[in-house]
């Protein structure tokens, strides 16, 4: 019983790290679009600054 106990322990863990990894993820992504959309209200249509696009 204790095995299992530890088991579901371990992956409640992983579970908890993977889940913690993606919200960084998608907090990035948010920061990221947020600061093209905040640069193009700013500047209007532009190249972009880092494909030059």
């Amino acid at each position: 019983m204790n095995e299992v106990v530890e088991d579901l322990r371990a992956a409640t863990a992983e579970t908890a790290d993977s889940a913690s990894e993606a919200l960084s993820v998608v907090e990035q992504r948010y920061d990221l679009l947020d600061a093209a959309l905040r640069l193009h209200g700013e500047t209007g249509t532009i190249e972009c600054p880092v494909c030059e696009a």
